[in-house]
């Protein structure tokens, strides 16, 4: 049955800005591989600015409070001040000190270390670019950001995705649905690589049938390492069921019409640029492969390319076959 390739959205990332700003380097495109914590873009951020300068102003009228309290208790101590005036002015530092921690906190949440919120004692220190990081190894399969654009905190700018595993998503008939199970094993074929089969199983089944197609949405998890498999590229499934019997497949564009015998061609081991022909006896067409019945054994390579120019070859150097 046919099936398209998609993300795996447990491993597809939105990335967002923790602070609002204005894009000022863009470093990364469409397609590209990149590191988790890599920079993906630069932000001017008042937001930043503003953070900052709120923590060092507080700083400084903690200060004065400090000062404050100092005097009140000395005049405290000679009757010239009343025990009302140490309270209130005792109870203000103290919601100071509150304020100064939550203005610390949101300093960190914006992304300034621990080492620079320590040091900041001055407007000199202040910083006001943000950068946003790839938050994991992936691919950039989508950018919403560009030079000069002003973005807010939490909007979407890049999406990021670990393409290692796909998930390929097909439909199944009603009539298939007892035999196709979560942990069902596939087999999942493309016109792009003939001859290539990975292995997949089975992770979800819509419990929802389209009315129209009467059919259910069923996803399988599959390995790209390689990278192979696009997103969108189209694909054959085909499903293992309980208690059927393995066969070997061998696809549709290796196997080649000499007389009334279906035959194949192998390259010879260890000898470049010689095949051998072989007949074989065929089953049923699944997707873009046939079944073999007899003549291949599992793990032998099969010529897909080019097999049409070997059989014109071998029918001229041997016209009586």
């Amino acid at each position: 049955m046919p099936g398209i390739v998609t993300p795996n959205n447990y491993k597809d990332v939105k990335v967002v800005p923790i602070a609002g700003g204005i894009v000022i380097k863009v470093a990364v495109e469409l397609g590209r591989a990149v590191k988790r914590g890599e920079t993906l873009a630069t932000l001017f951020s008042n937001d930043l600015a503003e953070a900052q300068a709120k923590y060092l102003s507080l700083l400084a009228m903690l200060e004065a409070d400090n000062q404050k309290l100092l005097r009140v208790k000395q005049l405290a101590g000679i009757g010239a001040a009343s025990r009302q005036e140490l309270e209130e002015i005792t109870a203000l530092r103290e919601s100071r000190v509150t304020e100064i921690e939550a203005a610390r906190q949101r300093l960190f949440i914006l992304g300034l270390s621990r080492a620079h919120v320590g040091n900041l004692k001055s407007p000199s220190q202040i910083v006001s670019q943000v950068t946003v990081p790839a938050p994991i190894d992936g691919v950039v399969i989508n950018r919403t950001a560009n030079l000069g654009q002003v973005v807010g905190m939490g909007m979407e700018m890049f999406t990021v995705t670990d393409l290692s595993d796909v998930w390929v998503v097909a439909d199944i008939y009603e009539q298939d649905f007892e035999a196709v199970n979560v942990g069902s094993e596939a087999t999942v074929t493309s016109p792009a690589y003939p001859g290539l089969f990975i292995r997949g199983r089975v992770s979800y089944i819509d419990p929802r049938v389209d009315p129209q197609t009467r059919t259910a949405k069923v996803r399988l998890e599959v390995p790209n390492t390689d990278g192979r498999l696009r997103l969108g590229m189209y694909m054959t499934v085909s499903f293992s069921t309980p208690g059927e019997e393995r066969v070997t497949v061998v696809p549709q564009a290796a196997v080649q019409a000499v007389g009334d015998h279906q035959m194949v061609f192998l390259a010879v081991k260890g000898e470049e640029g010689k095949f051998i022909q072989r007949v074989v006896q065929l089953g049923q067409l699944v997707g873009d492969s046939y079944t073999v019945l007899k003549g291949l054994a599992p793990g032998e390579t099969v010529v897909t390319e080019g097999s049409f120019f070997l059989r014109a070859e071998s029918l001229r150097l041997t016209p009586s076959s």
